[in-house]
């Protein structure tokens, strides 16, 4: 689906990458709207933004952490979901291409 809709995935990501970088840039309002729109205590959304933004689960140019999606699959496998063999590489499940895009048009940042 992503192939044949291409633009639509990028532009997608664009807004994904905008999103990403407006929790970076406004860490008092995305902790009141995490907050608010996930039922939170003030104080567990701040906790969470902060784990999240250090860690960088949440990247401000919404590029994907191939390690956590390593760990993803490990666990998977170590609950059955893969049959037979080896387990499959991250490659497998990501393309980067369309963030790669949209960084691109939007200008990447560190």
């Amino acid at each position: 689906w992503a192939v044949q809709n291409r633009s639509l995935m990028v532009r997608f990501m664009k807004g994904l990458v905008l999103a990403h970088r407006w929790l970076h840039d406004n860490k008092e309002p995305a902790i009141e709207f995490l907050a608010k729109e996930m039922t939170l205590k003030p104080d567990q959304a701040r906790r969470g933004w902060e784990y999240y933004t250090e860690n960088k689960i949440w990247h401000p140019n919404a590029e994907t952490n191939v390690e956590g999606v390593r760990t993803v699959i490990q666990i998977s496998g170590e609950r059955g979901v893969f049959k037979g063999g080896a387990l499959p590489p991250p490659s497998k499940y990501l393309d980067h291409s369309y963030v790669q895009e949209a960084l691109k048009e939007l200008g990447r940042r560190s």
